[in-house]
């Protein structure tokens, strides 16, 4: 991962949670292994679907959660292939259903 990208996304979390501590160099030393890719969904998951984020709220354990693909293995796919997957099923069947 990026630094820069790392350091964006810790601006970003002080700004919108002043009450919370982050260091951004222990964070990205404990996420340094995703790709950018991963970090950045793990980062919007977290940030969509965590309902509170506090001062004990542990954001590194969250990204590096929210940042895995199926099976709880980081997904190294391109973005775009992820999307063609969930999509590609749903064409087949569509098309299932206008040959009916």
């Amino acid at each position: 991962m990026k630094k820069e990208l790392m350091y964006q996304a810790v601006k970003s979390l002080v700004m919108m949670f002043p009450q919370k501590q982050i260091d951004a160099g222990v964070m990205y030393e404990c996420l340094k292994d995703l790709s950018d890719e991963q970090f950045d969904r793990g980062f919007k998951k977290m940030l969509n679907e965590t309902e509170r984020i506090d001062a004990s709220t542990n954001v590194i354990a969250i990204i590096r959660e929210k940042s895995k693909g199926r099976l709880g293995v980081p997904d190294t796919r391109p973005a775009w292939m992820i999307e063609a997957m969930k999509i590609g099923p749903k064409a087949k069947q569509l098309e299932k259903k206008e040959a009916v």
